[in-house]
């Protein structure tokens, strides 16, 4: 699971976790690189695709191996689908954008809210 530096990103990563282990849930990302906020958006999503080949997204990423995948064509369609699916969706507009059920969740995103929402 990769997380961008978004404050509101950051703030669903504890809920995932305890959420996750207290109910029945897939939980599953895909990036959406919000080019024109963050300049480097879509490198950060290319390279954490590179860390996840390895299995790795923070330590002991062999270098050369994540260069060579950070700059092949598969991490990069990677992102390019998910920004596509997002897109035609009509529902992503930012991040993170949540969905249950297959309906987009607009509500906050502390644990007791999307508790509640699961759970209805």
């Amino acid at each position: 699971m990769h997380l961008s530096g978004l404050p509101r990103c950051l703030m669903t990563r504890p809920m995932r976790r305890w959420i996750t282990s207290a109910a029945r849930l897939r939980f599953a990302f895909r990036h959406f690189p919000l080019t024109g906020i963050h300049p480097h958006a879509q490198a950060a999503a290319t390279a954490a695709e590179a860390a996840d080949l390895q299995d790795r997204s923070d330590l002991g990423l062999d270098v050369a191996r994540f260069n060579r995948d950070r700059a092949a064509t598969g991490a990069c369609g990677r992102v390019r689908r998910d920004v596509e699916s997002g897109m035609e969706s009509g529902e992503v507009r930012g991040t993170p954008t949540l969905f249950i059920d297959g309906a987009v969740h607009r509500g906050a995103c502390d644990a007791a809210t999307l508790l509640e929402a699961l759970a209805r």
